[in-house]
Parts: C-alpha cells; structure tokens; sequence
C-alpha cells in the first residue's frame, strides 16, 4: 500500500475516494490503521469499536445505490462492545 507523503498530504488535487464504511449505527468519531495498513480499527457513539480487514480486490457498490464500487475492499472482522474507559 502506497503511503501519503508529507508533501502530497494536503493537496485536494491528489486526494481518491477509497472506500465507504456503513457498518456502525452511530457517528464515528475515531479511526486508526495499523502501521502496515492491513486493518483499521473505528469507534462511533453506538459504542462499538469495529475491527476491518483490508481484503484482496475490489468491493461491490450496494445495489440500486448509484455509488461506484469501492476501490478498496474492508471487511469487519471483530467488534468490539459497551464503554472503554482509559486512564
């Protein structure tokens, strides 16, 4: 996986539409991606943290949506539930 450079991180002309996650039932306030890029992790106010695997290929768009299908292809493999407390 390619990664952003400090010197391309800001600019809007080089920015791509990788993928859309629909898989929490709340807003997501926070994503992280492990250092090699193969999972992310995400936590919303439906207070669930859901585990994502980056997968082989591409991702098909929902059906009858319009939307183009995803370029990257995340599938949820844990999730993580009720309140964390951190010190």
């Amino acid at each position: 996986m390619k990664s952003v450079s400090k010197d391309n991180q800001n600019d809007d002309s080089n920015q791509t539409f990788l993928a859309t996650m629909r898989d929490h039932f709340g807003s997501v306030n926070c994503v992280r991606w492990a250092k090699h890029g193969r999972y992310l992790a995400s936590e919303s106010d439906d207070q669930a943290i859901l585990i994502r695997e980056r997968k082989a290929g591409s991702s098909t768009s929902e059906f009858g949506s319009g939307e183009p299908a995803d370029i990257e292809n995340w599938k949820v493999i844990m999730t993580l539930g009720g309140i964390l407390q951190t010190w």
